[in-house]
């Protein structure tokens, strides 16, 4: 067996990036932005558990513990892309799995719920677990047939965001379809670099509505008509299919900001004088 040392260097020789790990938390600050260690440092890395960033090796989560159905995810998976690439699968706690993919063009995480479970494609500014022990059954994760560390990152399979899209769409379609999955129409919430919270399932119901509510949450937290329109058009592109014309959605937002922050003063101003 190979130490964390020897993996993290042959990883490193591969082509992935790496940090890491205590469990699955990672031990610095910084390990998202850096994505090319020296080998001086890779050899004073701490920690027993290596992650790779998903920024470039995008990642499909199979949060699953039905186990054919998990089964079922992998097999689709083997079959479309066992023709482009080394299709690998990591087990942690059992029958969950993940199966690492490339991409030279990052793109943000892709999330579907059920109420059985969920499936999520990790990307930019995030990692997964390659080698070491999971901290809920104390047991190693284990690769099926070949690891990260037999093979160069350019052997995996490739995949753009709207394929990563249209892949999760379909899984969650066969999921349904095959095992009764039922679709959670949740209300996750990301947190802004400012600590302000915005609520990310634009997926579900009417896409203008949420850009409504979103958009007046935000600009009542004090968040600037900048950052409220890049952040709501970000969420939107993240979870809407390819091919809205995204300038005309961007000044839509940009009118409905505005006019909005104008009846948020004017109310704050009329409730301030009571």
């Amino acid at each position: 067996m190979l130490t964390p040392t020897e993996v993290r260097l042959t990883l490193k020789a591969a082509g992935f990036s790496l940090v890491a790990l205590n469990g699955k938390r990672p031990l610095s600050d910084d390990w998202q932005t850096k994505l090319d260690m020296s080998e001086d440092d890779i050899r004073r890395m701490p920690g027993s558990n290596t992650g790779v960033l998903t920024r470039g090796v995008p990642t499909l989560d199979i949060d699953i513990t039905h186990q054919e159905a998990a089964d079922y995810v992998e097999d689709l998976i083997e079959h479309r892309y066992k023709e482009r690439g080394q299709v690998l699968v990591r087990f942690g706690n059992r029958p969950k799995r993940a199966i690492p993919f490339r991409t030279d063009v990052p793109f943000r995480k892709i999330k579907v719920k059920f109420e059985e479970g969920a499936i999520e494609f990790l990307a930019d500014g995030q990692q997964f677990v390659v080698d070491g022990k999971h901290p809920d059954t104390g047991s190693r994760y284990v690769w099926a047939e070949y690891a990260p560390w037999d093979i160069e990152r350019d052997d995996l399979p490739p995949i753009d965001e709207n394929e990563a899209h249209e892949l999760v769409e379909y899984l969650a379609d066969a999921l349904a379809e095959e095992f009764g999955f039922k679709r959670v129409q949740g209300n996750s919430l990301v947190t802004l670099g400012n600590g302000h919270k915005l609520d990310q399932e634009m997926r579900f119901g009417n896409v203008h509505d949420a850009q409504l509510a979103q958009t007046a949450s935000l600009l009542r937290q004090g968040v600037c008509v900048d950052e409220a329109v890049r952040a709501v058009l970000s969420e939107t592109q993240a979870l809407q299919p390819a091919g809205w014309r995204w300038e005309r959605e961007e000044h839509g937002l940009y009118r409905m900001c505005f006019d909005m922050a104008v009846l948020i003063v004017h109310h704050s101003g009329l409730e301030g004088g009571r």
